[in-house]
């Protein structure tokens, strides 16, 4: 899951106006992002297998990051930066952001082969294997995707301040990439580059995200 997590993430938006996207988009996508450190550090396998699924090639064990028993810690720790950020945030705010770390692994068992880790140990690891039915996978998240930014334009047309030339070329970016298996498979040599290229990502977004939010207001 790649697009869908960020949709979720859009459609939380809906929950409460006054969270901006970027920390909802980075939210959701907050254990990747820890993944991606972890796997440069040493502290997490993430290795290249041609054909590993359909999907991907990306063979993970990732015990700190995702596993069930961690879902919990990295919903509080998400709550905690935002709140961080926003000190008069309030706990429906709160809840929202640890909802949207939270929902990460739920939606990962759709499509992970199991590789998902209940503990820390590789006993008990669990996934629905989506990634091997690519095309499924690219409607599930197209669907998601669609549904959640007609959530997000209900807030815009409740008073949010949004340059629409950039919300579109986000979601160009979206769409891109939910259909992309469709046209190319992206190369990748080494979990290094594959860590690197996913942070860069992974950040980018947010921040077009953020742009997109406050530009308007700026101008």
């Amino acid at each position: 899951m790649f697009i869908g997590h960020f949709a979720a993430g859009i459609a939380l938006k809906g929950a409460d106006k006054k969270i901006p996207l970027w920390t909802l988009l980075i939210a959701v996508q907050l254990v990747d992002i820890a993944t991606m450190i972890f796997v440069l550090l040493g502290w997490e396998r993430l290795d290249i297998v041609p054909g590993f699924t359909q999907t991907n090639d990306f063979d993970m064990f990732m015990p700190i990051t995702h596993s069930l028993i961690m879902t919990p810690v990295w919903a509080a720790i998400g709550a905690g930066l935002y709140k961080i950020y926003d000190r008069h945030a309030d706990k429906t705010a709160l809840l929202i952001i640890a909802a949207a770390v939270a929902c990460h692994w739920f939606l990962d068992l759709l499509v992970h082969v199991p590789d998902l880790p209940i503990l820390f140990s590789e006993d008990w690891k669990f996934g629905f294997g989506l990634w091997n039915m690519p095309l499924l996978v690219i409607a599930i998240e197209t669907l998601m995707l669609t549904f959640a930014l007609l959530i997000y334009r209900s807030t815009i047309r409740a008073g949010v301040q949004v340059n629409q030339y950039i919300l579109g070329i986000l979601c160009v970016i979206f769409y891109a990439f939910a259909l992309h298996t469709l046209f190319v498979t992206l190369p990748v040599n080494s979990s290094q580059e594959a860590a690197i290229t996913a942070l860069v990502v992974f950040l980018a977004i947010p921040l077009i995200a953020w742009f997109a939010e406050t530009r308007e207001a700026r101008s």
